[in-house]
């Protein structure tokens, strides 16, 4: 078993946003709890920030699991395991800082990229943007991708697709990124867009992937980093549009990329704190 067939029983779980959708407004609220240094259960944590709560968790458990599996927190353990404690990543103080209610565009793609991860990102999200892109197709029917889930996921009773679609048709939520709509029973999946602003953050994006998978390696292949992250299927991406985005990448000061190695080697050029302080210079 590899790496990443390991990194599968980390995946947030199908049920895991009691079909609440990712809302802004909430992600907002918790990245500012975040940042306080607070900590607390469900209870306090609602009270805290404003949070929606019902008789167990309401909202805050699944917007908690939202801000981890869209890499923006991680969780410190606690010996109370009530107890939550989240601690905003370098993805996440970004975000706080210059756009604490995830309006752009580039935020919200990134967060998709990470809730679309194999190794950390929430597994319907990650069968349906990245185990099954080839199965599914682009557009595809609605029933499909649900028979698909129930069989994968072994999901016989229940919504199992959830707020998956509605989430990206929601203003209140990732609209702006929109990487799924579904017009008359089909669904539309959307490329991430070779932009000037999501270059920036996609190029901080690779070089944080290439720290998580190849810690300490001076280069990498293009095809292992692919094949670890998803980059591509999730993206959404050809081979052509792939090479464009390497190429911005490295304009962009990012990384260097040897095209006359078969594989395409890729070799950091920055570290990942100095490379997520210019996730935003695309909008200047």
């Amino acid at each position: 078993m590899n790496n990443l067939q390991k990194s599968k029983g980390q995946l947030l779980p199908k049920n895991f946003h009691y079909t609440f959708k990712p809302e802004r407004i909430y992600i907002s609220a918790m990245l500012r709890f975040a940042n306080s240094g607070g900590s607390g259960n469900f209870q306090e944590i609602s009270k805290a920030t404003g949070i929606p709560t019902g008789k167990s968790s309401g909202k805050v458990q699944a917007i908690l699991d939202y801000c981890r599996g869209m890499g923006l927190i991680s969780l410190s353990e606690s010996e109370n395991p009530s107890t939550k404690k989240p601690i905003l990543t370098a993805f996440g103080e970004m975000v706080f800082s210059e756009d604490p209610f995830l309006k752009t565009e580039v935020t919200q793609w990134i967060a998709h990229m990470n809730l679309c991860s194999p190794s950390c990102g929430a597994l319907v999200w990650v069968q349906t943007f990245h185990d099954g892109s080839t199965i599914l197709g682009n557009p595809f029917p609605r029933s499909r991708l649900e028979n698909y889930l129930r069989t994968t996921l072994q999901a016989p009773k229940g919504n199992i697709i959830g707020p998956l679609i509605s989430t990206y048709e929601d203003e209140a939520a990732f609209k702006t990124c929109g990487a799924l709509r579904e017009t008359k029973g089909l669904v539309y999946k959307k490329p991430a867009p070779i932009s000037r602003e999501i270059c920036f953050g996609l190029s901080c994006w690779m070089v944080q992937q290439i720290s998580n998978y190849f810690p300490g390696v001076l280069q990498i292949s293009f095809t292992d980093l692919d094949f670890s992250t998803g980059l591509t299927k999730v993206a959404g991406w050809n081979s052509e549009t792939t090479i464009r985005f390497l190429d911005t990448c490295q304009s962009l000061g990012f990384i260097e990329i040897d095209k006359h190695m078969s594989p395409i080697l890729l070799i950091p050029l920055l570290g990942t704190a100095e490379a997520w302080k210019r996730i935003y210079d695309g909008l200047s």
